[in-house]
């Protein structure tokens, strides 16, 4: 049985005894620890001027422990390249279907290189707003993302973007859970700059797309040449289809799953 001695010890060991260097990440709810492990948390929110501060009274966690997963992009890289070079493309799926961890191997074999498809390393920026990519610690990477990738680690994703084209010259920009009005502009200015984006949000397949205006507008634009469908049908990373921006398929599931 765990009672409340046993969540103060907890969250005392999570944060170092120190809530105070941790406020910003209690901020959105968790604390990402040194090999990038992210521990959510739920307690009583302190709200100022209508934003949450952080949290207190800490109650209950939610450990995520990540791993690196070679091989999770390999069924839908073949059909990401367009001459030679990374198209733009959108991965859709239900929470827990292996989106971020699709992500972090597109970055990674993106940022090496893919020999066998004509693509030469890329330069990789990532706005990793949620610390869930790469997950730095200490803006150390903890995850491999690759030899030739910058990270903004916990910026705003839209923000984060545009830092990134401005500052560090990236080939491909990579962002995770994009869905406001703001995270399709960043979207959009990154194409319009030449930039490939790798992105996710969260949807059950295209219908969820037509009912989310920033995501509709992004996908009837052509922001996005390829759109990644996925599931949990067969566990985690189950790809059920690859799209171009017009709808033609290029690949048709259940392929894989269970990363």
């Amino acid at each position: 049985m765990v009672d409340a001695e046993d969540v103060t010890r907890m969250f005392n060991m999570v944060s170092a005894n120190s809530v105070h260097a941790f406020e910003e990440e209690l901020r959105n709810g968790y604390i990402t620890v040194k090999g990038g492990h992210r521990i959510g948390m739920a307690g009583k929110a302190v709200v100022e001027a209508g934003k949450v501060k952080t949290i207190k009274h800490v109650r209950s966690f939610n450990i995520r422990v990540t791993r690196d997963c070679p091989g999770a992009a390999d069924l839908v890289i073949p059909h990401m390249i367009d001459n030679s070079r990374p198209a733009s493309s959108l991965i859709v799926g239900p929470p827990g279907s292996g989106k971020t961890t699709m992500l972090r191997e597109i970055s990674r074999l993106l940022s090496g290189g893919i020999p066998a498809r004509g693509v030469a390393p890329q330069n990789v920026g990532i706005a990793d707003e949620r610390s869930e990519i790469a997950g730095c610690y200490r803006g150390v990477p903890q995850n491999d993302v690759g030899p030739r990738t910058d990270v903004l680690d916990a910026c705003p994703k839209a923000e984060g973007m545009m830092m990134l084209i401005r500052a560090m010259t990236p080939d491909v920009v990579v962002t995770d859970e994009i869905g406001t009005a703001e995270d399709a502009q960043a979207c959009v200015e990154a194409s319009c700059a030449g930039v490939a984006v790798i992105a996710s949000a969260h949807g059950a397949g295209k219908k969820d797309l037509a009912n989310r205006p920033s995501l509709q507008r992004l996908v009837s634009s052509s922001t996005f040449s390829r759109i990644i469908l996925l599931s949990c049908r067969r566990g985690p990373g189950t790809v059920e289809e690859v799209c171009d921006g017009r709808g033609v398929t290029l690949l048709r599931g259940p392929l894989g799953g269970a990363l």
